[in-house]
């Protein structure tokens, strides 16, 4: 069914935003939600805010407010419970717009991961799921910025926040039941600290698969050419791919050693750009390696040796975890996420995270066991069964 959408207060200035939220500082509860567009942007335009409370529904226009202290208080309060859907990016245009983390907090995207939905889950799905509410979602990708705001976009961002207060009820409630409510506790926990909203400019390049096979002079060059197109993005507050795209940026980074001229010759690159350009990235070039940029180099992981069976055994470790999760109402993909398999490949390493906390306890011992001592275990395939079993060491 579609509820009927309830009556709302429209919040354009500092005065009635500062009243307003004098009166949400004294709530329990607020549920909250951004609309900003970040296309073509290095800093994302936060552009409409909702806010639903026992005392009321909003929408606050950032646009046109010039001080936005009251509201991004209550964001900080810790007596204050904000609950979200998928928050995290919302919380991040908070952290690197203004300066502030979140506290105290509940994501129903997060949360319906602990209760057998598939994650991440779209939120008009787990309204239609739990609470019969049916959404449309025409307006996924629109023109927040512009003025005014009809009355259709309006509708679509209260959606967004009207329906979350009684979805978390109907989620707690199974949690409580599941016995997982202080382990969606600690997974939000995360949602609070520095760590997750922090821009760090080299993450591409450590990332990158390829550049284990740069020379050292062009992996330092790439580090500098990298925080060089994020310095210029954010000068003019341009989307970074609008300063270099990252294809060129590539084509740069393998050029580089040859000098300018193979700069010039290099028929994907702009002469324009590389005439403005060049003797600076030769320059960025030719300087010694910094401490700082050894250390971040040091950081990326190393590769392993090639293991075709070792790689076997933990896919199947992470088939046992899926069908466990499958049977106990878990989203295997919060338990045991792609990027802790990526690492555990590329680099032996076990996070941290799967050994301790909540997916330790969920694992359980003897699959944390196994996880641990992967390396060890021989793959038995057998007529009518398959196991997996220690390793015999065989003597002399």
């Amino acid at each position: 069914m579609q509820k009927e959408l309830p009556t709302f207060t429209y919040v354009e200035n500092d005065f009635d935003l500062e009243m307003i939220c004098k009166e949400l500082s004294k709530e329990e509860w607020l549920c909250f939600d951004t609309e900003f567009v970040g296309e073509k942007r290095y800093h994302t335009l936060l552009c409409l805010i909702q806010l639903s409370s026992a005392n009321g529904h909003y929408i606050v226009d950032p646009i046109s407010i010039k001080n936005l202290d009251p509201f991004l208080r209550l964001i900080e309060d810790p007596n204050i419970l904000k609950i979200t859907h998928a928050g995290e990016n919302d919380f991040r245009l908070l952290y690197q717009n203004y300066g502030i983390l979140p506290s105290n907090v509940f994501d129903t995207q997060l949360a319906s991961a602990f209760v057998g939905y598939k994650h991440p889950v779209a939120f008009s799905k787990l309204l239609d799921a739990e609470l019969g509410v049916k959404l449309s979602k025409g307006y996924t990708v629109t023109d927040w910025e512009s003025r005014p705001i009809n009355k259709k976009l309006i509708e679509y961002a209260l959606n967004d926040v009207i329906f979350l207060k009684e979805l978390t009820d109907r989620l707690v409630a199974k949690l409580e039941s599941l016995g997982r409510l202080d382990w969606v506790k600690e997974e939000m926990e995360k949602m609070e600290l520095k760590d997750a909203y922090v821009r760090n400019v080299y993450a591409e390049v450590i990332k990158n698969s390829k550049v284990r096979s740069l020379r050292k002079k062009e992996q330092v060059f790439f580090l500098r050419i990298t925080k060089w197109r994020h310095e210029q993005a954010k000068i003019k507050n341009y989307s970074k791919e609008m300063i270099l795209s990252s294809t060129n940026l590539n084509h740069i980074v393998r050029a580089i050693h040859s000098g300018k001229e193979a700069l010039k010759r290099n028929r994907r690159l702009k002469e324009g750009f590389i005439n403005k350009w060049a003797d600076i990235f030769i320059e960025m070039y030719e300087k010694p390696m910094t401490d700082e940029e050894r250390e971040i180099l040091n950081s990326i992981p190393k590769i392993v040796k090639d293991n075709s069976q070792e790689d076997l055994v933990l896919e199947m470790l992470n088939l046992l975890i899926r069908y466990k999760c499958i049977e106990e109402q878990m989203a295997p993909t919060i338990v045991m996420p792609r990027s802790f398999i990526k690492l555990i490949k590329s680099s032996g390493e076990i996070p941290e995270d799967i050994i301790n906390g909540w997916r330790g306890e969920y694992l359980g011992e003897s699959l944390l066991n196994w996880i641990k001592n992967k390396d060890g275990i021989d793959v038995s395939f057998e007529p009518d069964k398959l196991e997996l079993r220690p390793r015999v060491r065989k003597e002399g």
